[in-house]
């Protein structure tokens, strides 16, 4: 029961971290859809995905064996932190160096320039610093801090971004609006480094580095971090070097607005990681397994009312996040809305097997996951632009999901519970009819709004007296009961007292 409430614990502030994240992340990128031409926002998304894709190669998958390591044992800071900074500020400065002697082939093949350039290199260090001491909080489960340090960040993002898009054109040419955003997220990353900075992981006297054991995680973490990378970050980049910054500005404005599905289960998965780390020194320990048939029931309890709640209302959606010129997106939304549930599902399987201590097998599927992606998209987009690869994400994130499930199965002896699957399809399928009956009625945002509150209620509802809910659950809503402003709390306890009459195992 303790794992339990401690899952309970990091879900709930890295939850809330998540929210904060991803409300500020999409008021950012409608901020961008409305003020910035398709041009322009292209040139922004390529550049954070480039930022993304080369710092994964500079952190070597350290992060995440530094997680793993330090949530098994505390004492791990002093033994591997040191040096796992020391190997990521040289491969910083031999990326770095890299980048510079190849600007000429960078900013030609990705449409940007030289100034965009300088921005990608410092965006790719403060990520990478930030991320590097990120994994000491993760690994000591104070997810308290991360969300503190997020929140802060997020916030001075956002107004920097618009100061700077409202202001540069009164000292420079109008067209170079778009730096606006990219400083803003450059400051970012350098507020969240310096948040997160711990003076005292870099005082570790003479204590031997144990190499092999942190090459035995971080490589394979490195191969799976490439991997994610590849398949969660170069379709933007494929799209431009393929086609125009204008058709990746579209196609970003649909993966924008289903990025929330992988995301809140990458989120779960996070709760979930040094939990798994700690408990797999006990083989014969069962609690692995349960608590991920409990995070795989969460995931798809929220995502999959998500995602149709997103395809019946995917012209609101698009509109809401930009302007009419990005409604080609519509086209793409159902195809990566679907993808994204399955991926987001395979990355819960693969943290696990990784914390599990089988890194090799989370490797091996991530690769996989990758060179299916690669070989989809670049057939794929070639022949049918944005329309390709969405297919390809769909199709390669579909695979994932069957080869890790076959795996947890296999070492985990998981078992996925076949009733509440059902169960949230059915109540999710009652909600969808009742958006598909009033959809043709719905032509603003502010009507596609007002249906969500009655959305959630026959939600929930049908749950309830198709005795969904578990003695856990109600532990849970307790647990965020006890966490939440009075008035969340109330509504909570009415709920609680509720469930409590219903609920029998």
């Amino acid at each position: 029961m303790r794992s339990t409430k401690q899952l309970f614990s990091n879900s709930f502030y890295l939850i809330s971290r998540w929210l904060i994240m991803i409300t500020s992340s999409l008021l950012f990128w409608i901020i961008i859809g409305k003020l910035l031409n398709p041009e322009q926002y292209g040139i922004i998304s390529t550049s954070m995905n480039f930022i993304s894709v080369l710092t994964g190669i500079v952190l070597l998958g350290l992060p995440q064996a530094l997680i793993k390591l330090i949530s098994e044992d505390k004492k791990n800071i002093k033994k591997y932190f040191l040096f796992s900074l020391k190997i990521t500020l040289l491969i910083n400065i031999t990326i770095i160096l890299v980048l510079f002697v190849l600007q000429d082939f960078v900013t030609t093949t990705f449409k940007f320039n030289f100034y965009v350039l300088l921005i990608v290199v410092s965006g790719i260090f403060f990520q990478s610093m930030s991320g590097i001491f990120t994994s000491i909080s993760m690994g000591l489960q104070k997810m308290k801090k991360l969300f503190t340090s997020d929140v802060i960040s997020q916030i001075i993002r956002i107004i920097l971004s618009i100061v700077l898009i409202f202001s540069i054109p009164f000292f420079f040419n109008p067209d170079f609006k778009y730096f606006g955003p990219l400083i803003g997220i450059i400051v970012y990353f350098f507020l969240l480094f310096v948040l997160r900075f711990d003076l005292k992981a870099l005082k570790t006297g003479n204590i031997k580095v144990d190499k092999k054991q942190l090459v035995k995680y971080s490589f394979p973490a490195f191969l799976t971090s490439i991997s994610w990378l590849i398949f969660s970050s170069t379709q933007y980049i494929i799209l431009t070097a393929f086609k125009t910054p204008e058709i990746t500005g579209k196609f970003s404005v649909a993966m924008l607005l289903v990025t929330p599905v992988p995301d809140m289960i990458k989120t779960i998965s996070s709760s979930l990681f040094p939990i798994i780390s700690k408990l797999s020194r006990n083989k014969n320990s069962k609690k692995p397994n349960h608590l991920l048939t409990l995070s795989f029931k969460y995931s798809l309890f929220i995502t999959i009312p998500f995602i149709l709640l997103l395809i019946s209302f995917s012209k609101v959606g698009v509109l809401i996040f930009s302007s009419e010129k990005f409604l080609e997106a519509t086209n793409f939304l159902p195809i990566l809305a679907i993808g994204a549930v399955f991926l987001g599902i395979a990355s819960l399987f693969i943290d696990c097997l990784y914390a599990a201590c089988y890194p090799e097998i989370s490797t091996k599927i991530t690769l996989l996951l990758s060179i299916l992606f690669l070989t989809f998209s670049l057939i794929l987009t070639y022949f049918y632009s944005a329309l390709g690869i969405s297919y390809a994400y769909l199709i390669s994130s579909i695979i994932s999901f069957f080869v890790s499930f076959v795996f947890v199965r296999k070492h985990l002896r998981f078992k996925p519970p076949v009733n509440s699957i059902l169960k949230i399809i059915l109540s999710s399928l009652i909600v969808f009819a009742f958006l598909y009956v009033l959809t043709p009625i719905v032509h603003n945002i502010f009507f596609a709004f007002l249906l969500l509150m009655p959305s959630a209620i026959i939600y929930l509802f049908s749950l309830y007296f198709l005795n969904f809910y578990s003695r856990e659950d109600l532990t849970m809503i307790k647990y965020i009961s006890e966490k939440s402003p009075k008035f969340i709390k109330n509504i909570l306890n009415i709920a609680t007292k509720t469930l409590e009459k219903k609920v029998k195992h």
